[in-house]
Parts: C-alpha cells; sequence; structure tokens
C-alpha cells in the first residue's frame, strides 16, 4: 500500500496543476503589487480579528481577489484540497476493507 501512496504522491509531483501551483507561487513571489496586496489583507485581517474592523477587512480581501493571479492561485488550491479530500476517503476505504 505504501508504493501506492508514494506513486500518487509522485504523480501529483509531476501533475500540470501542480506545475502550474508552482509557476504562480513564483509570480506571486516576485510580483511586488500582489505583494502589497497580501500585506494589506493580512494587516486588515489582524486588525478585524483584534477590533471588529469588517469594512476595511472586506475591502482588502475584495481587492487581493480582483488580482486574476490571485484567483487562479486560490482556485488551484481548491482543486488540490478536493483531490486531497478524495484521496483520503480512498485510503481509509482501503485501511477498512484490509
Amino acid at each position: 500500500m505504501m508504493n501506492k501512496v508514494f506513486k500518487i504522491i509522485d504523480d501529483i509531483e509531476k501533475s500540470d496543476i501542480k506545475k502550474r501551483l508552482d509557476s504562480i507561487k513564483k509570480e506571486i513571489q516576485s510580483n511586488e503589487d500582489i505583494k502589497k496586496l497580501i500585506k494589506d489583507f493580512n494587516e486588515k485581517k489582524e486588525l478585524y480579528e483584534k477590533y471588529n474592523l469588517k469594512d476595511d477587512f472586506i475591502a482588502a480581501k475584495s481587492k487581493l481577489l480582483s488580482n486574476s493571479i490571485v484567483r487562479e492561485y486560490i482556485s488551484i488550491q481548491n482543486e488540490i484540497n478536493l483531490l486531497s479530500m478524495e484521496i483520503n476517503k480512498k485510503l481509509n476505504d482501503i485501511k477498512k476493507g484490509i
């Protein structure tokens, strides 16, 4: 069973979706505008959590999510999370059968 798990991990690492996610990460890290949006969002999120400053937080989140690169990154992360949940479910089903 461990061999199959390692094969799944290798397949994911080699997949186009993982390559695109890595590419977007590099793009985000090198894009000063996006880094500013993320920094502003994190600051506003912290103020929202501490002082319930909701309007500033929502505005910063909207601005961040209006960036197409960030939206694509989040979309891919969601796809990977769903895939991970599906894999976990199948592995649990296999474990129950053993």
